[in-house]
């Protein structure tokens, strides 16, 4: 897990990164991980046109782990 704030080339933004996991039987794991990241100051150099353009994204993803095969699921929200 993480999250902070980071210094792009053009931008500055904010991220947080979420996961959890459960093994149930040495065969079978489940898992969730959510994102989320914030642009938190306008781009630099950016057409007045964009008004700023600041971008916001989200995600959730499921894993499954079962007898040594990944089972991978997401999507944006």
């Amino acid at each position: 897990m993480r999250s902070g704030s980071r210094r792009a080339s053009s931008t500055l933004d904010h991220e947080h990164d979420r996961n959890a996991s459960h093994f149930f039987d040495n065969k079978l794991k489940l898992g969730v991980v959510g994102y989320y990241l914030q642009q938190v100051i306008d781009d630099f150099g950016a057409p007045p046109a964009l008004d700023g353009f600041r971008s916001r994204i989200a995600g959730v993803s499921f894993s499954r782990l079962q007898n040594d095969r990944l089972w991978h699921f997401s999507d944006l929200l």
